[in-house]
């Protein structure tokens, strides 16, 4: 069950997405969430701005630029919490009852974000379109360290989560991972469907990992469909990407596939292409 949620805030573009997907989650698994920014302390400054032959002067002024944009950021995610927490709480007189709670702790981000977040069920994410070219270094180090799967977010949240689920599936490890972790999300989901999307030559053929996995997910309740992706000349991603729109999919679930370099997550071309634009949640494991 996901009951215990880690919503990482930025104050980026993403953050009401990451709230209220959480929301989802939390309402969901009658769980909660923990809304926590990662703020850059004075130390941490310090020790990032240092650099051979700076002079004072100009570490100073790196200083208090970084600790500018770092009080900026903080406000914003504080703002945008409120925000969310005030609609609900209106909407819904929950005032003692909102299951998000906010927490601010000093450090490096992506470090204390994969640190904090190992204890939880689950981690949200957000994919903001302005910032991800960038940001994507900093989701594949979360997806490879936290030990926990990760609920990517687009700047749009979901309307639910309990419906449509695709599992994008493929006969390897990172695939049986995944799914086995989102267990509790495809037994809530009215409808879960299992796509296999052919590669080179190959024909849109039942393949038996499909159809046998398809089986074990209908005894454990579970509501299973399987397709077949032929190959029209468009990428795998592209095929997943379109038939999940065209089915009204609420989330994607698929293996974290790609390899590490040191401490960076290098995704493998599939999980690339749909993260760089896909209008749902993608729920990744490592």
């Amino acid at each position: 069950m996901f009951k215990t949620i880690f919503a990482s805030m930025t104050g980026e573009s993403s953050q009401r997405s990451v709230l209220e997907t959480s929301l989802l989650l939390a309402r969901l698994f009658e769980g909660e969430a923990d809304c926590v920014h990662v703020q850059l302390d004075p130390a941490t400054l310090a020790e990032l701005t240092r650099r051979p032959f700076a002079t004072e002067f100009v570490l100073e002024e790196q200083i208090r630029y970084l600790d500018r944009e770092a009080r900026e950021r903080a406000e914003a995610a504080r703002k945008i919490f409120e925000s969310v927490k005030e609609t609900h709480t209106a909407i819904e007189g929950e005032v003692g009852k909102f299951p998000l709670k906010w927490q601010s702790v000093a450090g490096i981000d992506t470090d204390e974000t994969i640190a904090r977040s190992r204890p939880y069920d689950v981690v949200v994410v957000g994919r903001d379109p302005e910032t991800y070219s960038l940001g994507k270094e900093r989701i594949g180090a979360i997806v490879m360290a936290c030990g926990r799967p990760v609920l990517i977010v687009p700047e749009r949240a979901p309307k639910s989560l309990d419906g449509r689920v695709v599992i994008a599936w493929k006969n390897c490890a990172e695939a049986a991972r995944v799914v086995s972790v989102a267990h509790p999300l495809l037994m809530k989901a009215s409808q879960v469907v299992i796509v296999h999307a052919a590669e080179g030559n190959a024909k849109a053929e039942p393949v038996p990992s499909v159809q046998k996995l398809g089986e074990n997910l209908n005894r454990h309740g579970c509501r299973v469909e399987t397709r077949q992706l032929a190959n029209d000349g468009r990428s795998a991603a592209d095929r997943i990407r379109s038939f999940s729109a065209e089915i009204d999919a609420d989330m994607i679930v698929m293996g974290a596939y790609g390899h590490s370099r040191l401490r960076e997550f290098i995704f493998g071309g599939v999980t690339s292409s749909i993260l760089d634009d896909c209008a749902i949640p993608v729920l990744l494991f490592h």
